[in-house]
């Protein structure tokens, strides 16, 4: 029987729509349920909409509708947005779900039965962003709201109220003998406010009607906050065997800036129904757009669609995922989203995939042919696999989630290393077919290991992955435990570039006075010129040359494998950052050795003083093409 797990993003407010800040909470979320999905869990995961507020209310009559009608019509915005997103959620809950009345209904009746619902006549100043009243103690310089940076407005009226004091010391005995709340830096917090003194909260409001009523008083409707929070029982039908089923193992994603309304009043509602608590909440830190929290009320935000337009939307998921660290807060920038988009993807992922492939396609006739064995000279790449598998889940478990990414991209980067080392080109060239099947063998089986654990990251491209594997499009990591596990006759003859490179603008200079060339040669005829035979070629390895501190030994794939010598190590230090770049190669001139070893066809570079800069191509076609 399947484990249970149960796993909820806090409900968005749809006062506008949605921003890269929440889809930041969801993507982490959804990448958690797919992690354990993968894993063998049953998982439930839910998501949704919080709409009976008076921001809301008030944002549908701005645009001349009434909040039901504005609701639905928010609905349809944000659930276009995640299907965009790949979000993989079982239930998409609103506040206004008819079942969801009925359980706040009956939620708050029991409380009041119980005596912990009482009314009263209160003051105090009170948020609109927030929708929550503050003490002058909370509120920065006595009058500022810590969260939106507006004044709150002192604020009077009858409302029925929570005896949250009446929880005071079992949230402090939950608090301090238990990890219900991570990261471990949120706790001490929460504590110090419980210990500072608890105020019994607002459960209700008269002053205006889009809500859900309260049974025992239909002139009050319930408060947005405890009304959403019941959300998360709703969800898997409180009350039914489903229930029963999921609850046991409920983890709550939450912003850090709702984090004691999640570990003090949702505790102690749960406490007074009587109701399991769930095992964890964590709360994350903030995505911040210019040193800003984003926020919908502020308008300091970036929807998920503007940059999945723009960009795709694998790549978006990628970039929320790998650039910051869930527990703290993280930074948005076009920049880092390019850079990871041309580097990590493109250069990394995509080059890996596009050179294995193509190699197979090429020895192989795209046909796979599995080893008897593994060979003893692959045993250290292989254990890099097996520690990444290892840890996988307990990274999950803890939300390192761009720690887990991180893992995954050792393994791309010792993958493509593991290619310049065992130089398949030379076996084919040698006809080693034994170790060429070997090493393609175990490539493939690695491609193989990166679709299943790279799927809660990017579903898409494991989808594909498995795809040009001619594998079952289904992910189960437990089936990749162990290496040598890929049971597949063939790749697909397919085109393998997955991931486009960002091509990034240019700052134009300003035009200089015209100067006459210095060392022209001699004039050539257009005949001269075409007995030269320039190809793109694409790096695929670089050696240093003993003896030499000038020369390089570089494998160039122009359309087939050749080697070439050329003086250009002073100028390129850092031989890795040749590796992949597209360059112009002179083909057909004739060999000639260099510190005894032959070079089959020079690669082009402008120098001055000294200086090389390799000529370059800017954007890939394919090795071997001509150039005129």
């Amino acid at each position: 029987m399947k484990k249970s797990f149960y796993i909820t993003t806090a409900i968005v407010y749809p006062n506008s729509r949605m921003h890269l800040g929440f889809a930041w909470e969801v993507v982490s979320t959804d990448m958690i349920a797919r992690f354990k999905r993968a894993k063998g869990y049953d998982v439930f995961f839910s998501t949704g909409m919080d709409e009976h507020s008076q921001k809301v209310e008030k944002k549908a009559l701005e645009n001349g509708k009434d909040a039901k009608s504005y609701c639905d019509e928010m609905a349809h915005d944000i659930k276009s947005v995640f299907k965009d997103m790949d979000i993989s959620y079982n239930r998409f809950i609103r506040t206004s779900d008819s079942d969801h009345e009925e359980i706040a209904k009956k939620l708050i009746q029991q409380a009041f039965d119980k005596g912990d619902i009482y009314k009263k006549n209160y003051g105090g100043y009170y948020c609109d962003g927030c929708e929550t009243f503050y003490t002058e103690k909370e509120l920065e310089n006595g009058k500022i709201c810590p969260i939106h940076k507006t004044e709150a407005k002192w604020q009077e009226e009858e409302n029925y109220f929570f005896k949250l004091t009446n929880y005071e010391q079992q949230l402090i005995d939950l608090h301090e003998n238990n990890d219900f709340l991570i990261p471990e830096s949120r706790k001490s917090e929460i504590i110090n406010f419980i210990k500072g003194g608890l105020r019994d909260f607002s459960v209700s409001r008269n002053t205006f009607k889009w809500g859900v009523e309260i049974p025992f008083d239909t002139e009050h409707v319930i408060y947005v906050w405890y009304d959403a929070l019941i959300n998360y029982l709703t969800a898997i039908e409180y009350g039914s065997d489903t229930f029963d089923k999921y609850w046991n193992n409920a983890i709550h994603v939450i912003g850090k800036d709702i984090t004691r309304f999640h570990t003090i009043y949702w505790p102690a509602m749960l406490m007074s129904a009587g109701i399991k608590l769930p095992k964890k909440v964590f709360a994350h830190g903030f995505l911040n757009l210019q040193g800003e929290k984003m926020s919908s009320s502020k308008g300091n935000f970036i929807t998920p669609d503007e940059i999945m337009e723009k960009y795709g939307s694998e790549q978006l998921r990628y970039y929320l995922l790998s650039d910051n660290s869930f527990a703290s807060d993280g930074n948005f920038s076009i920049e880092n989203l390019e850079n990871r988009i041309n580097s990590d993807l493109a250069n990394d992922l995509g080059n890996l995939i596009s050179r294995t492939m193509s190699m197979q396609k090429k020895y192989f006739d795209c046909k796979i042919v599995k080893p008897s064995k593994i060979n003893e000279k692959d045993e250290d790449f292989i254990k890099i696999r097996e520690n990444i598998f290892n840890n996988a889940e307990n990274l999950i478990d803890n939300f390192n989630l761009h720690e887990y990414i991180k893992e995954i991209w050792k393994l791309i980067g010792a993958s493509n290393r593991y290619i310049v080392k065992n130089e398949p080109w030379k076996l084919a060239s040698e006809e080693n077919q034994e170790r060429l099947t070997e090493v393609m063998y175990t490539l493939l089986d690695t491609l193989y290991f990166i679709a299943m654990m790279i799927s809660p990251v990017l579903p898409k491209t494991g989808e594909k992955l498995l795809d040009l594997l001619n594998l079952d499009p289904s992910f189960d990591i437990s089936k990749v435990e162990k290496p040598y596990t890929l049971n597949s006759e063939s790749i697909k003859d397919e085109n393998y570039k997955l991931f486009a490179k960002i091509e990034k603008k240019k700052e134009k200079k300003q035009s200089q006075p015209v100067k006459k060339l210095k060392n022209l040669k001699d004039e050539v005829t257009i005949d001269d010129f075409s007995k030269l035979d320039f190809r793109e070629g694409k790096v695929l390895s670089v050696e240093n040359i003993e003896g030499s501190s000038k020369l390089y030994k570089l494998i160039v794939d122009i359309g087939e494998i050749r080697q070439i010598v050329s003086g250009i190590a002073k100028n390129y230090p850092q031989k890795d950052e040749l590796i992949g770049k597209t360059v112009v190669v002179i083909a057909n001139l004739k060999p000639v050795k260099l510190m005894g070893i032959e070079s089959q066809g020079m690669i082009l570079a402008a120098s001055k003083k000294k200086k090389l800069s390799l000529l370059t191509l800017d954007k890939d076609i394919n090795p071997g093409t001509q150039i005129s």
